[in-house]
């Protein structure tokens, strides 16, 4: 049952959110003359709608004697919050925070039972909607790291949040140094880090991250993920560190991701005393690489060009997987446009600052110039070999980016040095040119079934995004981006992934299985005149021109020869020796 109080509040609340959905305030000031009350224990969590304009209060209450500090946060999805410690609490410069996942830390103090905030939402444009928020108050036993405790370059004294700085392909999380923990009632030791063991020194942190399901905009799960990323135990059993490696003391607080657009992720990090064994959480932090209020809001972001380029890929892949070798002269020419318009596309990426759209038609055009010299020279010389090997390296190269791509090219620190990188690929593309040397058929069979798959697989990804386009686009991204394996490098694996890979592999056998089976067919119909690779193109060409001119003349010269000859003789030529008809007769 609501009482007639609680009846009289939500009226108030209706009321007010009517007048300002047409009229919201802004400046803090104008709204400052109506507020509302929440409260929640610490140790819970609880989701609200808040008008915008108007100002909230909330109180934390808690009854723990044994408590060192509270935590208490506010999470939305789209918008900026504004939080800000009581005035009793604190007053002046550095007592709030703005962002769209806050959080305050206060200090518990002898004979405190409570803490109190306020929190404002402001407008944004025209809209006037109330928001979903969810609130958590989070407690720091005695002796515990005090998240952000140590803070430098914040406004705040203790700066539990992250802070976020997005890019087209990277993602940079930086979180202020924490403190070592204190009894209640105590006071936070000195942030010098002096005394060895003791302070700073003492203290590593471990960076997790937790993705939401792919392309999935609902607040309400937003708010589920983050509810399983609040303390040190739930982090440790739901988020995922990539590379298991802890932050210490003298190092940068600064993790680097690879930035997915659109895929939400929720990022926090966890504080650890190597001495007591303790541990404490920051405030999570989620983001989904774009900007849910621009004019293409969170939606995949892909260009005309890319889904005009996307179903030839996509055909000529299916046709090299299952036809490559059976039809090698336009193998030469499919499999040289795609692995060039690759290498175009990669060049001008990482020499040039120019569009997407750009830096695809130059690769096209790179493409299309260098298809046609290497057809042309194939045409003339005949020569099959050094194709043969081209396409076995390139194989070799995706086979060697792939690898890289796993974890094992993140938790291996000297995979991460760019001229190794950049070494083990042109390892892995020479390497696999030799067996080619001396099994060509097999090699061009198996490489083409590998690479026009794969080629198949992308064109999909391009509609609908997967991890699997980053296997060929993580090396594009570290020609163009300086620094870019020193990141983090993760991605989601749904379920979706995983029927993709699927799909891969079985195309790639299947295609295996499909070219040996017409090789053999071949073989068998053709018996010893067979040969696996045509012969030279301009032989071939030559010689079809010279049969046609002979046949030409032959057609030419029985012409001539019939309208010199009688009617009767070229009806019946036994009688051209001038025997008479009459002594056939019986």
């Amino acid at each position: 049952m609501v009482s007639k109080r609680g009846y009289r509040s939500m009226w108030l609340l209706a009321i007010v959110v009517l007048v300002f959905r047409v009229t919201c305030a802004e400046p803090r000031d104008q709204a400052s003359y109506v507020s509302f009350n929440y409260s929640l224990l610490v140790g819970t969590t609880q989701r609200f709608n808040l008008a915008r304009g108007l100002n909230y209060s909330f109180r934390v209450n808690f009854t723990s004697h044994n408590l060192s500090a509270i935590v208490f946060q506010l999470h939305a999805q789209r918008d900026n919050i504004t939080l800000e410690y009581s005035a009793q609490d604190c007053q002046g410069y550095g007592c709030q925070t703005v962002g769209t996942d806050v959080g305050l830390v206060s200090i518990v103090k002898s004979g405190n039972n409570y803490a109190q905030y306020t929190a404002f939402v402001g407008c944004h444009g025209n809209q006037s909607d109330p928001i979903p928020v969810l609130a958590a108050a989070v407690s720091l036993a005695q002796n515990v790291p005090i998240p952000g405790g140590c803070t430098l370059t914040s406004a705040l004294d203790i700066d539990p949040n992250l802070s976020l700085t997005l890019s087209t392909y990277e993602t940079k999380v930086v979180f202020q140094d924490g403190d070592t923990g204190f009894p209640n009632g105590g006071v936070p030791p000195v942030c010098d880090g002096s005394t060895p063991g003791i302070g700073l020194q003492s203290l590593e942190y471990h960076m997790h991250n937790k993705y939401l399901p792919p392309r999935n905009y609902d607040p309400q799960v937003l708010f589920s993920i983050i509810e399983q990323m609040l303390t040190p135990m739930s982090l440790e059993e739901y988020g995922k560190d990539p590379t298991y490696s802890a932050i210490k003391h003298g190092d940068v607080k600064r993790v680097t991701y690879d930035s997915i657009y659109g895929q939400g992720v929720v990022y926090n990090v966890i504080a650890m005393d190597t001495g007591t064994q303790a541990t404490s959480a920051y405030i999570p932090r989620a983001t989904y690489a774009c900007d849910f209020y621009s004019e293409e809001g969170c939606s995949i972001r892909s260009a005309v060009i890319d889904k005009v380029l996307s179903p030839f890929i996509g055909i000529a892949g299916l046709f090299l997987c299952f036809l490559g070798q059976h039809f090698f002269d336009a193998e030469i020419v499919i499999f040289n446009f795609l692995i060039f318009l690759y290498i175009g596309y990669l060049v001008l990426a990482s020499a040039t600052n120019w569009s997407h759209t750009v830096t695809l038609v130059g690769g096209l055009v790179i493409s299309v110039v260098m298809t046609t010299l290497l057809f042309l020279l194939w045409f003339f010389t005949g020569w099959y070999l050094p194709f043969v090997l081209w396409f076995g390296g390139i194989m070799g190269f995706l086979l060697t980016a792939v690898v890289l791509f796993t974890p094992i090219g993140s938790l291996v620190a000297v995979f991460q040095v760019g001229y190794v990188y950049g070494l083990l690929l042109a390892c892995g593309l020479v390497l696999w040119m030799i067996p080619c040397i001396a099994f060509p058929p097999v090699l061009n069979i198996v490489s083409s079934s590998l690479i026009g798959s794969y080629a198949f697989i992308f064109a999909i990804c391009t509609y609908s995004y997967s991890p699997l386009l980053e296997v060929v686009m993580e090396v594009v991204k570290n020609a163009s981006v300086m620094g870019y394996l020193q990141g983090r490098i993760d991605y989601p694996f749904e379920s979706t992934d995983i029927g993709l890979s699927v799909l891969w592999l079985t195309m790639f056998v299947s295609g295996l299985m499909v070219q040996v089976a017409i090789s053999l067919y071949s073989r068998h119909r053709r018996g010893p005149v067979y040969r696996a690779f045509p012969e030279k193109p301009f032989k071939r060409f030559r010689h079809w021109m010279q049969k046609g001119k002979r046949r030409g003349h032959m057609v030419a010269t029985s012409i001539w020869k019939g309208e010199r000859q009688p009617l009767l003789a070229q009806i019946n030529p036994r009688y051209s020796s001038g025997e008479s008809w009459s002594s056939s007769l019986p």
